[in-house]
């Protein structure tokens, strides 16, 4: 039985195919050709077959053997005509209805195919190229982590991550402190935050409005703000529970110290050692003021280890 690993697929820059279109036709034809996800061949594929978001197709497909397929895929929006990957045939029939052993002989193989990220066999299908060539943004993008915010132990960001110190992100000529064509996806899901919480700016630094679309924003050279959440806490969104309402995702929340009263057993007057003084009544609740002493200082706080916030771009 004929099999062809079609699997994860990308753009040429490295970037998820999301939404891409898998073209099974008759070799030499427009003519579509059924492929299977079974080895019974009763299962027949949609034509074209859809990648999901993050450019996964099915890992394997099953051929007919009686058949010589093709096979192009495009992008989302993408034609036929100018295909990412293109190949004619994809398969080759042989007397026992599966792939020659030769198809499969290393010493058939070049050395320049096996070389790191260059492996091509002969059913023409290439893996996507070693790790360590693809670009910061690219990995993360492979990772599906770009825009998730997370502590480090370290005092710097690790390689394809920035601090959350309240620096501004945009394109290589908009003069944010990181300006780079490679935080384009990162500036993306910032834009679609709320523009109150995360005003957008134009290049020169002052205030401007949101455009058509986060990638022309991008491309006139706005600015973005990453949150300062240096000293700060988290606390999770609420989302609709009603335990912290009227927030919006990645809103700043100032501190708060709710009302509460102090009661003592029997009338006493205190003088504490910050000099305040405090009298109550037999039995009676009284509310005090803000105590004196060691304790006394200019926040409230639970006890915490600090460690550097950054994003993934």
């Amino acid at each position: 039985m004929q099999t062809y690993q079609l699997g994860k697929r990308f753009t040429n820059a490295g970037v998820q195919l999301a939404g891409g279109k898998a073209y099974f036709r008759v070799s030499g034809t427009t003519t579509p050709a059924d492929v299977y996800a079974d080895s019974d061949l009763t299962e027949e594929l949609a034509y074209p077959i859809v990648a999901d978001a993050y450019g996964n197709f099915p890992e394997v497909v099953y051929l007919d053997p009686a058949v010589t397929y093709r096979l192009t895929i495009i992008a989302s929006n993408g034609d036929l005509g100018s295909p990412l990957f293109a190949a004619d045939p994809i398969n080759e029939e042989s007397g026992a209805g599966g792939i020659e052993t030769a198809d499969i002989n290393d010493e058939a193989i070049t050395a320049d195919k096996l070389a790191d990220g260059a492996i091509e066999d002969k059913l023409g299908f290439t893996p996507q190229a070693d790790l360590t060539d693809l670009t910061a943004a690219a990995l993360n993008a492979l990772l599906n982590r770009t825009g998730e915010v997370f502590l480090t132990m370290k005092s710097s960001p690790p390689t394809g991550a920035l601090k959350m110190n309240g620096a501004t992100i945009g394109s290589a000529a908009s003069g944010s402190t990181n300006a780079s064509a490679l935080y384009s996806a990162l500036f993306a899901i910032i834009w679609a935050l709320d523009s109150t919480e995360f005003p957008i700016l134009d290049s020169a630094g002052g205030a401007s409005s949101r455009g058509a679309s986060a990638a022309a924003d991008f491309s006139a050279n706005k600015r973005l703000t990453l949150k300062d959440m240096r000293g700060e806490f988290v606390r999770g969104w609420d989302d609709s529970r009603a335990v912290d309402t009227s927030r919006v995702l990645g809103s700043d929340q100032a501190g708060q110290l709710a009302a509460h009263t102090h009661t003592y057993a029997s009338a006493r007057t205190d003088i504490g050692s910050g000099g305040q003084t405090v009298t109550g009544g037999t039995g009676s609740g009284q509310t005090t003021g803000s105590a004196g002493g060691t304790e006394n200082s200019s926040e409230n706080r639970p006890r915490n280890i600090a460690w550097l916030w950054c994003v993934w771009f």
